[in-house]
């Protein structure tokens, strides 16, 4: 066991640690060694740090990367059908369907000349639905020059006429219809079906959401914002036997049960891991917020906000500038209040704050009181926030 005292910044620490991937792995290609992170960001800055330095990786993050593939190929043709009009979009699709001549030399290139002839076709009806004479396809001077090229598009233009007949078809069958025509692989075919079961849980409960607001859930799943289990080796099971002189990139509690020869922890420090010492700068309770919301500061912005609108209220001798700031002072030991933990069901309030809050004045605790709850329907998460200034519950 080593242990490294230096002090670093979150960006230092990646790149230590890589360089020093970079350098015992040439001289290891038959042992195992694995990068075990405390959360999925620091594991994602791992990740990018070693595609820099063209090292192989496989990660055991949120989802595998053969899950975000799949959830991602769906979210562009849903994209699509969403604005069957755009050109972008359209030829979007088109290297979804082709994605697999993508590292190929030869139709690599190919492919990368239709996407770019697909984005300058003006009026896709003209490829999709041609009228007499009026076929873009026929006019393609690059699918005159390569014949195969012409039977792929005319081949792609079925399939889009079919998708696009599809539609009307509730969101769960719409994406296994889109998928029998994107996959081939038990796998991808298995997570589509988990992920059409997941957009028609989310239709019935957003019953106004229509195609791009499924689009939306389904992108999360693709950016690798939310766990998803999928159906291949890596979801069901790993073995990092199979993935020797490859770095494995981990969470700490994902890896639990698993053995490499070689391991680096990352981030074993007072702010990942308080100590319960008094020095301690653990990381801020905001990050367990959804979408990492800053609750003081827009609780702030907003008492900014009401003082603006309700500058009658105890300007005393203040002037017209001097208001705001009086109001803010009056309403924010009620707000203050209403930064309470959520245990169970229950909201529990300070009850001296909202005391001092009613000295101030009745039309200032009624502004108080549609504050605290316009901030518990932001959605969260049964952490403790206050304002700054408010006693430690």
């Amino acid at each position: 066991m080593h242990l490294i005292a230096q002090k670093f910044t979150p960006e230092q620490e990646v790149y230590a640690v890589v360089e020093s991937l970079a350098a015992w792995l040439p001289d290891h290609p038959g042992e195992t060694v694995a990068v075990l992170a405390p959360r999925n960001d620091r594991g994602f800055a791992v990740v990018n740090a070693l595609k820099a330095r063209d090292l192989e990786y496989v990660e055991l993050l949120r989802s595998t990367s053969a899950t975000r593939e799949t959830a991602g190929a769906l979210t562009h043709v849903i994209r699509y059908l969403a604005d069957p009009t755009s050109p972008p979009k359209l030829a979007t699709v088109y290297k979804v369907w082709r994605r697999e001549d993508r590292d190929d030399p030869e139709k690599g290139p190919v492919l990368n000349a239709v996407v770019g002839a697909l984005r300058k076709c003006v009026q896709v009806e003209d490829f999709l639905w041609p009228g007499v004479d009026m076929d873009w396809l026929d006019g393609l001077d690059l699918a005159m020059e390569y014949p195969v090229v012409y039977n792929q598009l005319a081949a792609f233009r079925e399939h889009v006429r079919r998708w696009q007949d599809a539609i009307v078809l509730p969101i769960d069958q719409l994406i296994l219809t889109l998928a029998q025509d994107l996959f081939t692989q038990p796998a991808d075919l298995a997570v589509a079906h988990n992920l059409a079961v997941v957009l028609r849980r989310a239709a019935e409960a957003h019953p106004h959401w229509r195609l791009p607001e499924l689009a939306d859930e389904l992108a999360v799943v693709a950016r690798n914002e939310r766990r998803f289990r999928g159906f291949s080796e890596d979801d069901l099971s790993f073995d990092p036997d199979q993935h020797r002189g490859k770095v494995v990139v981990s969470t700490m509690h994902r890896a639990k049960g698993m053995e490499w020869d070689r391991v680096y922890l990352m981030s074993i420090n007072n702010y990942d891991f308080p100590s319960s010492m008094a020095h301690d700068t653990y990381i801020a309770e905001r990050w367990f917020v959804r979408d990492s919301l800053n609750l003081e500061a827009e609780a702030l912005a907003q008492l900014d906000l009401l003082a603006g609108r309700a500058g009658d209220i105890h300007r005393g001798d203040a002037d017209a500038g001097g208001a705001p700031r009086l109001h803010a002072r009056a309403v924010a030991p009620a707000l203050r209040g209403h930064y309470a933990r959520e245990e169970g069901t229950g909201h529990h309030v300070e009850h001296g704050q909202r005391r001092a809050a009613e000295a101030a004045g009745s039309s200032v605790h009624r502004v108080a009181d549609g504050m605290g709850a316009a901030i518990r329907a932001r959605g969260r998460t049964g952490v403790m926030r206050r304002l700054p200034g408010a006693e430690r519950p």
